[in-house]
C-alpha cells in the first residue's frame, strides 16, 4: 500500500456543502449539487466532475445554512479512491459507474466522451487511497 501525498495551491480549493442524501467519503469524485456551493458524489463516467473531496468525509448537510462545508480540490495532486480492478500508475482516470466516487482507468469506446478526472501518480488496488494528478473541473477525454 502506498501513502498518498497531496500538493495543492490554495487557489485550487473550494469550500462546498453536501446536498446529497448520504455522506460522501474522503477522496471521492464530486459533481455540482442541486444548491449553490453544493456537491454530490459522482456516479458515472459521463458526469462533469469538479474535483475530489479533500481532508475528510462530508456528512449530508441538507441545507446551505448551518451546513457542514468541506474542501473540494480542483487541481494539483489529490487523494482518490481506486475503483473496480484498481488502477495503474500513469493511467487516465474517470468515475467508476459501479462504485460511486471511486476512480477507474478511462477506456472510452471510439467516439465516446467521458470525464477525465486526472492521471494516476501511483498504482493502487481496489478500495485503496492513491495519488491523482487532477485535470481540473469539467475535463474530458474522447475514445
Amino acid at each position: 500500500m502506498n501513502t498518498p501525498r497531496v500538493f495543492v495551491n490554495p487557489s485550487d480549493v473550494r469550500a462546498k456543502w453536501n446536498s446529497s442524501a448520504s455522506t460522501i467519503p474522503f477522496g471521492s469524485a464530486v459533481v455540482q449539487g442541486i444548491g449553490d456551493d453544493s456537491v454530490e458524489i459522482a456516479v458515472s463516467e459521463l458526469d462533469v466532475v469538479i474535483g475530489l473531496l479533500a481532508n475528510r468525509d462530508l456528512p449530508r448537510s441538507g441545507s446551505k445554512v448551518g451546513g457542514d462545508y468541506q474542501d473540494i480540490q480542483l487541481r494539483g495532486v489529490a487523494v482518490g479512491i481506486a475503483g473496480t480492478g484498481g488502477v495503474n500508475a500513469g493511467a487516465r482516470l474517470t468515475v467508476d459507474s459501479t462504485k460511486p466516487g471511486a476512480l477507474v482507468e478511462a477506456r472510452p469506446a471510439h467516439g465516446v466522451t467521458v470525464a477525465l478526472v486526472g492521471l494516476a501518480n501511483r498504482s493502487a488496488a481496489e478500495g485503496e487511497l492513491f495519488e491523482v494528478e487532477l485535470s481540473g473541473p469539467g475535463a474530458s477525454v474522447t475514445g
